[in-house]
């Protein structure tokens, strides 16, 4: 582990030393906290050979910590099998339930791989959280003896490679000069060419490649051919290296056993043959040239638009690639064959922790796919191409799940409507999204049943009412306007005014006793309650924003997954 500027380079580990540094340093850093937790590492319990850290307090399971030396992170080309492993391990663990899960790995993880985490709880009671980079490096730096550990190797073979053995123990720069002398020479080989160079932890020498100059590859061509054995990819990274090799999308991280032979034909400073390897390639740097995406129909009407930004642009043996990125967590993926007139479209979207209203307008226009004619890239008002949608993908254009889009089109109202920005949320308890439904349904026109209204209660004057008299003689209908109402939407309080409850059968609470007093004139300070008949709640609507025939009658909440009860007879209504 030739570590030795002070800090672990937790991405060039292999996994024994990844599990081997940071069980030591989990099992310290509870035995720190001095509140009765103890850390225990096991081996392998996921059935893919990771390593598990067990914390229990006063001998019941509290923590599972689960390592995962996933040094590229789980995206991209690593996306599929990864998370899988993530997966699973994650539910072999609740079998145990723990309070709480803390995925481990050598990376920071991006914003999505963060979402995606988070959302394996489903509605399951169980925290979650990741320990990355930062957290590790930040957790060793307070234990200095388990950093000096962990980092007190020197890099003795790259010293003798340079026969410069004793160098490094004269002086604290010999190192850094002579490593910065051979620097200097492998940069000095080309004029068009720079080759930044670093020795794993394994012995493994990485080159990585880069132009001095725009037109260094006709300055100085350099060729790179292999050969590829499909028998030996498993089927995630065939279809990467397919998608790459026809389309030149993305990038593909090649097994050693699939690579049989690898050359480069060019100058004699970097021309080698090679029986084969591990080989990386790709994705390339992101573009994030700003567009415009739309789809529009067959007279050439826009159907829906959303700004977007050009990820990455791809040519392979079959065809173009486009990968772009719309805000909304949109990720559109086309792949446009050379002899067929229709492109295919794959499609992610991560929507939480995205803006509500952005994610709505992704939604729409991958809906609108499955009919346009035409999905077009604009700068501007200049269309800079466009892709006809195969048939096959008008037939299986991607769908949202109900929850998800149901949820994301009320925010997106709400938002409009109250001028607020919504995030959308990774989890919502059944009171929060039922709370966000109702006040949707409102906005919409519609009637809805209010639980906050069981009943109305107000405060008689003692003054004899007729008016007063008639209610409580038995079931009759009671509109009262509240001058203001408030929802909670996700911490924010949205008023909605002039809002009318109402029900169709309501009865007094001891309305003989009520009538009694009202008639011998000793009602003053008496509190009327208005009570559903059988216990029903009254309904809330907005006359403002209700068509002249709609009918006074609650609408269903419908929410995907969540109970709630009937509705009223609409007959007894």
């Amino acid at each position: 582990m030739p570590r030795i500027t002070g800090q672990v380079d937790w991405q060039h580990l292999t996994q024994p030393e990844f599990d081997r540094i940071v069980g030591p340093l989990l099992v310290r850093f509870h035995d720190d906290r001095g509140d009765g937790s103890r850390a225990e590492a096991l081996d392998g319990r996921g059935g893919d050979g990771g390593c598990d850290v067990d914390v229990h307090v006063d001998g019941v399971l509290d923590i599972v910590y689960q390592l995962k030396f996933f040094p590229e992170g789980f995206s991209g080309g690593f996306r599929d099998t990864r998370r899988r492993q993530i997966t699973n391990s994650f539910n072999q663990a609740m079998k145990l339930s723990p309070r709480r899960w803390v995925l481990v790995v050598p990376r920071d993880p991006t914003p999505k791989e963060r979402s995606w985490v988070h959302r394996l709880a489903g509605k399951q009671e169980v925290e979650i959280a990741i320990w990355g980079q930062a957290k590790l490096d930040s957790e060793l730096a307070k234990r200095s003896d388990l950093l000096a550990w962990a980092t007190r190797e020197p890099l003795v073979d790259t010293l003798k490679v340079l026969h410069q053995e004793q160098a490094g123990l004269v002086r604290a720069s010999d190192l850094t000069e002579r490593l910065g002398a051979l620097r200097d020479q492998v940069s000095g080989r080309s004029a068009y060419w720079d080759v930044a160079f670093q020795v794993g932890r394994d012995g493994a020498i990485t080159e990585t490649l880069y132009g001095k100059t725009a037109d260094a590859h006709i300055k100085e061509p350099i060729r790179i051919s292999f050969h590829v054995d499909g028998a030996a990819l498993d089927a995630t990274t065939r279809t990467a290296w397919e998608r790459l090799n026809h389309y030149g999308a993305g990038g593909v991280d090649l097994p050693a056993d699939a690579v049989t032979r690898f050359e480069i034909d060019g100058p004699e400073w970097i021309a080698r043959t090679d029986e084969g390897g591990r080989l990386q390639i790709g994705p390339r740097p992101r573009l994030d040239e700003p567009v415009i995406l739309r789809t529009v129909d067959e007279e050439g009407f826009t159907l829906q638009s959303v700004r977007a930004v050009i990820a990455e642009v791809g040519v392979g043996s079959k065809g173009q690639s486009l990968s772009i990125s719309a805000p909304g967590g949109l990720e559109l993926l086309f792949l446009i064959d050379t002899n067929d007139p229709g492109c295919r479209a794959e499609v992610t979207q991560e929507v939480s922790g995205h803006n509500a209203s952005d994610v709505y307008a992704a939604m729409q226009l991958v809906e609108s796919m499955a009919t346009a004619a035409l999905v077009q890239v604009m700068r501007g008002s200049t269309p800079l191409m466009g892709v006809r949608p195969a048939p096959s993908q008008r037939e299986r254009a991607p769908v949202a799940p109900a929850y998800d889009r149901q949820l994301v089109e009320d925010l997106a109202i709400i938002a409009a409507y109250a001028s607020i920005p919504f995030d959308v949320p990774e989890r919502l308890t059944a009171h929060a999204r039922t709370e966000i439904r109702r006040l949707r349904l409102l906005l919409d026109g519609a009637v809805v049943i209010e639980p906050a209204f069981g009943t109305l209660t107000s405060t008689l004057s003692g003054e004899l009412s007729e008016e007063i008299l008639g209610l409580l003689g038995g079931p009759v209908a009671v509109a009262v306007t509240v001058e203001k109402l408030e929802y909670d939407v996700l911490g924010h309080h949205i008023p909605v005014r002039d809002v009318v409850i109402y029900s169709p059968r309501a009865v007094a609470q001891d309305g003989d006793a009520l009538g009694a007093a009202i008639t011998a004139g000793t009602s003053a300070g008496a509190s009327l309650v208005m009570r559903g008949v059988d216990g029903e709640s009254f309904w809330a609507y907005m006359p403002s924003r209700m068509n002249g025939d709609t009918p006074v009658f609650p609408t269903a909440l419908d929410i995907p997954g969540i109970d709630e009860p009937p509705l009223p007879n609409r007959t007894a209504a």
